[in-house]
C-alpha cells in the first residue's frame, strides 16, 4: 500500500507541489486525500510517474524500503513518461502543456 504521507512530505522537500503532482497523472487536486481516506492504492503506472517527478522509488513510496533516492542511472524512462503523459486526457494534456511551458519560462 502507498504512503500517502510519505509522498507529501517528499513533495514538500522537493517543492513539489500536490497539485503539480496530481495534474501529472491526469487526478484533481485531492486524489492523494481520496486514496488515504479509503484506503486505496495508486496504479503502478501512476505511482511511477509520482517516483519519478520526486526523484525516488516506488519501493520507498510504498514503505519497502527507507532508501529515499533512486540508484545511481543514467537512463530516464522518457517512453514511460511519454506513455502515461498521452493517455491523460485531453483538457488534463492541455493544462499539463501550459505549465510546463510556463516552467520553462521561468527557467530561463
Amino acid at each position: 500500500m502507498v504512503n500517502i504521507d510519505k509522498i507529501k512530505a517528499l513533495a514538500k522537500e522537493k517543492g513539489v507541489s500536490i497539485t503539480f503532482l496530481c495534474q501529472a497523472i491526469g487526478q484533481g487536486a485531492y486524489y492523494f486525500n481520496d486514496v488515504k481516506r479509503r484506503n486505496g492504492s495508486i496504479p503502478e503506472d501512476r505511482l511511477t510517474v509520482i517516483a519519478d517527478l520526486l526523484d525516488t522509488t516506488i519501493d520507498y513510496l510504498t514503505d519497502k524500503t527507507d532508501q529515499k533516492e533512486k540508484p545511481a542511472s543514467d537512463e530516464v524512462d522518457i517512453d514511460k513518461m511519454l506513455e502515461v503523459l498521452l493517455s491523460l486526457p485531453r483538457e488534463k494534456k492541455e493544462e499539463f502543456a501550459i505549465k510546463f511551458m510556463q516552467m520553462m519560462k521561468d527557467g530561463e
